[in-house]
């Protein structure tokens, strides 16, 4: 929340505020090509022994077209192997995804990394995702790290029917359902639980998800 501060205080050489994905790109050819970064937007840099920041970089619109993180490169069969036992469950396999970026509210307990602007992945890419990876490392957990998963009623029903159908392919190591979590405010305990088509419990879920941002919200005004 003070990228100055951290900046000044641990030193690197350059920091890319915000989103990554184009801003990482653009400075690696500008580092190879020994062009002046305070062109690339999105990133803080020294300049003359001051930390500048250049423009902010464009918000990504279209979610779905960024690829699929890549993990071969980071021991990530090694983390799965070695993570610890929480969510009540002895050997974990967890798999992280982010399905939004964003969040339109402004609780003062809380700092927008990714914007303001609430943008989604389509349910389908989403579940592509999963498809491969959840099968690759034999993924027992998904563990889903949205500022603001469930803000939107109508794309949480088609994400928990989606759900329901890929956790009938998959099965983890016991035979039983791969369990799901939200990294945030509501936790699903359960895929069974989640993908019920049982509108009555997702109303009461949603309801009390709302109150507690309205309230936070209102009271802030």
């Amino acid at each position: 929340s003070e990228p100055k501060l951290m900046f000044e205080s641990l030193k690197p050489d350059i920091a890319v505020i915000g989103e990554g994905e184009i801003t990482i790109v653009e400075l690696l050819d500008y580092l190879e090509k020994k062009k002046d970064l305070k062109e690339v937007k999105g990133i803080i840099c020294w300049d003359n022994g001051k930390a500048v920041f250049t423009k902010p970089r464009e918000l990504i619109e279209d979610l779905d077209s960024i690829p699929f993180p890549d993990f071969e490169g980071l021991g990530f069969e090694e983390q799965l192997g070695n993570m610890s036992c929480a969510y009540s469950f002895d050997y974990p396999r967890a798999y992280p995804i982010l399905c939004s970026r964003g969040c339109p509210f402004h609780c003062t307990f809380c700092y927008h990394c990714l914007g303001i602007k609430y943008r989604t992945r389509s349910i389908a890419n989403v579940m592509k995702e999963l498809r491969e990876n959840v099968k690759k490392y034999k993924i027992s957990k998904i563990i889903i790290h949205d500022d603001l998963f469930s803000v939107n009623k109508e794309r949480l029903y088609e994400f928990c029917k989606e759900i329901k159908e890929l956790f009938k392919e998959i099965k983890d190591g016991s035979g039983e359902n791969i369990k799901i979590y939200k990294h945030s405010k509501v936790v699903f305990k359960s895929v069974n639980q989640v993908a019920k088509e049982d509108k009555l419990n997702l109303e009461s879920v949603y309801k009390k998800y709302y109150d507690v941002i309205f309230t936070t919200t209102n009271a802030q005004r």
